[in-house]
């Protein structure tokens, strides 16, 4: 089957770029032709957010994040990785004609929210196809616990035009049948990252010179006084230094690496241990199988995606909220990850993933 997929492949944003990468992987491998539709450009742009620095090596890192955005760096290597790693068809516009495939599959990552999305409706809801045109979405996120009023309607009509509808978290079963009045069968399935083991992902790295063993510190924002805080402690008490790979420069005395997707994949498999804000960052450390902590402000609106995975995984301990106080001893205990109860939990998420897949694809076909 020719399969296009519509999602986030041009952000400058690990975590987007790398579900493309293993979604195209697993549909390949499944004996399916599959290109990923080449038609917004949503995140392609780097921004940068410096914090303060007072020491030497701080004023160095906040030097070298400007050259590397005045050299456009970071867009040249991720551009690298996406073409490199992902089969696209031929650029075009949101008014062009679609391209002819046998089935469409809207996903993953945040390809429903409203505010992301916005002026891309038409893509992203593929409203811009025939009406017989087979849709499926796989693991798709809102990103938010409720839709605008002004959006509901035309959300509605476009996703009950799917064939099969998948999401990240269950918020999302919410949001469908209480707010859009959809009942049809729907499901809950894995990020399409965990949905391959670490191995698959070594021929895709890129290799960082670090030195030593090292907390990775990966966020894409949220609550970076706690984050510097809980590396910081890790870091001292396991002799360790700290690798701040990120775009958001808050940590000066950190060891900081502006990484691509490729970079980040080597960082995350060699780290000792992962502080992170992410969602992806906190996929990885599972696919790596190690020790972790998820940092998530109280009241956090995009949380719903982590803490329904590590629920489901029985890691919800991982968890650590801003305003809260750990311990030594506590923190050392967190730090203790029995991944041989963890990983047969994980296999079967795939299993069930994997399965509503090939039934998707099947009554697509």
């Amino acid at each position: 089957m020719k399969i296009g997929i519509v999602t986030f492949h041009r952000a400058h944003n690990c975590g987007a770029a790398l579900q493309c990468v293993a979604l195209v992987t697993v549909l390949k491998r499944m004996g399916h032709e599959v290109k990923v539709v080449d038609c917004n450009d949503i995140g392609d742009g780097l921004k940068i957010h410096l914090g303060g620095f007072n020491s030497l090596r701080g004023l160095l890192s906040c030097i070298k994040m400007i050259l590397c955005a005045w050299c456009n760096v970071h867009r040249w290597r991720y551009r690298n990785f996406m073409k490199r790693s992902l089969p696209l068809t031929r650029r075009f516009t949101k008014e062009a004609p679609p391209l002819d495939f046998d089935c469409y599959i809207l996903g993953s990552d945040q390809v429903l929210n409203p505010s992301l999305i916005s002026g891309w409706e038409k893509v992203f809801l593929l409203l811009n196809l025939p009406p017989d045109a087979k849709r499926i979405a796989y693991a798709a996120s809102f990103g938010i616990k409720t839709l605008p009023f002004s959006c509901r309607s035309e959300f509605a009509e476009a996703l009950k035009r799917f064939y099969r509808l998948s999401f990240r978290e269950t918020s999302a079963l919410d949001i469908c049948r209480s707010e859009l009045g959809i009942d049809a069968k729907m499901s809950v399935v894995l990020d399409p990252t965990l949905l391959l083991d670490a191995e698959d992902y070594i021929p895709l790295e890129r290799k960082v010179r670090v030195g030593g063993d090292y907390v990775l510190v990966y966020t894409v924002g949220g609550d970076m006084a706690a984050v510097n805080e809980l590396a910081n402690r890790i870091a001292a008490r396991r002799g360790m230094k700290v690798v701040f790979a990120t775009l958001i420069f808050q940590n000066p005395e950190s060891h900081w690496l502006p990484v691509s997707p490729d970079e980040l994949l080597y960082l995350a498999r060699n780290a000792s241990c992962v502080v992170t804000t992410s969602f992806h960052g906190t996929a990885f450390s599972i696919i790596n199988q190690k020790p972790f902590l998820t940092v998530i402000p109280d009241g956090q609106k995009v949380s719903g995606r982590i803490t329904d995975l590590l629920q489901r995984l029985d890691l919800s301990r991982q968890i650590v909220h801003g305003e809260r106080t750990l311990d030594d001893v506590l923190l050392d205990d967190l730090l203790k990850v029995d991944y041989s109860l963890v990983m047969p939990k994980l296999d079967l998420l795939r299993k069930q993933s994997m399965d509503f897949l090939t039934e998707a694809l099947n009554e697509a076909s």
